[in-house]
């Protein structure tokens, strides 16, 4: 996860999909705050994606990405990103799993 001056994020993740395997498309979805239900963002092709629409007014979001091809979709991943202000002023981000036993891994 980087943070953006302008407050967007940029997530990247990682992968592995089987040998072969082709037409992989992630679905990002986000909940803000720490509860509630999660709203589509987009659907892309690549291990990335930049959010420019976080709501103000919380201190942290929650992101799920699933890996989707052809009529497969992988268990989904979730995981928290935490904002705050630290010294200087200078803003920051944490990125945690959403359970503690949760690994950060996804396919499809």
């Amino acid at each position: 996860v980087s943070l953006a001056q302008s407050g967007a994020i940029t997530l990247h993740w990682k992968c592995n999909n089987p040998v072969g395997a082709a037409g992989t498309v992630y679905e990002v979805r986000r909940r803000a705050g720490a509860t509630g239900t999660f709203g589509y963002l987009a659907s892309v092709g690549s291990k990335a994606f930049t959010d420019e629409t976080i709501p103000a007014g919380f201190n942290g979001v929650t992101y799920e990405i699933t890996a989707t091809r052809s009529t497969k979709r992988g268990v989904a991943a979730q995981f928290n990103v935490n904002f705050g202000v630290g010294g200087d002023g200078m803003t920051f981000a944490t990125v945690s799993p959403v359970s503690e036993n949760a690994t950060m891994k996804m396919a499809a």
